[in-house]
């Protein structure tokens, strides 16, 4: 059972939700045999407090993502891996893409996401001198396959559970995305690119 604070959180229109943009219409991913900065699947970006004047402490809120769902239509070929990053540059995104954003609180329904959401065959600019790792596992031991669906869950403690047969999990680490930080998730090791269906939710808190 949830906590009550968390409870209280989501009544408060902190929580928010994005889904590709049409609901049974995958779409098509990157295509990166090795491991690349500027190929990714899934991009979260803190919007918040962006644009003030040099110097200035941004007043803005955290985005700390919650889990992320992949749900495969067609896989590539080959073992694929996962990874997500964290920046804290733009790296080209300033737009939604691939997605439709709203609020998890029907309360709140209409109002706007501080965050940038964008899912598909992206290509974001070059890495920043700051980029980390905060995550890297493999999905499946053999070819991902129309019907697996992948689930990236945050805070977590717990080490990934290893090759399954159409569930695949990959737990990760409390991440947050302070103002202007960039999350990005890359999945790598097809030779040829794959469709899917992306469901993901975070929380925006100050």
């Amino acid at each position: 059972m949830h906590l009550y604070n968390t409870l209280n959180q989501t009544d408060k229109g902190r929580r928010w939700v994005a889904i590709n943009t049409t609901i049974g219409t995958p779409i098509t991913i990157q295509n990166t045999n090795a491991f690349s900065d500027t190929a990714a699947t899934v991009a979260l970006y803190n919007n918040s407090g962006v644009g003030l004047a040099t110097g200035v402490v941004p007043p803005g809120r955290n985005v700390v993502p919650d889990y992320i769902k992949l749900l495969v239509a067609t896989g590539g070929t080959g073992g694929a891996k996962l990874a997500i990053t964290l920046d804290n540059v733009q790296r080209g995104v300033t737009a939604n893409s691939g997605v439709s954003v709203g609020n998890a609180d029907s309360d709140s329904l209409g109002s706007s996401s501080i965050a940038k959401v964008q899912f598909g065959a992206l290509a974001p600019s070059a890495a920043g001198a700051n980029r980390i790792f905060v995550a890297n596992d493999y999905l499946k031991n053999a070819v991902l396959a129309a019907g697996d669906e992948i689930l990236v869950t945050f805070a977590e403690p717990t080490t990934g559970l290893g090759a399954q047969t159409t569930k695949l999990h990959v737990p990760v680490g409390l991440t947050t995305i302070g103002p202007g930080g960039l999350m990005l998730l890359h999945i790598y090791g097809a030779t040829s690119a794959g469709t899917m269906e992306l469901e993901m939710g975070w929380w925006e808190l100050s």
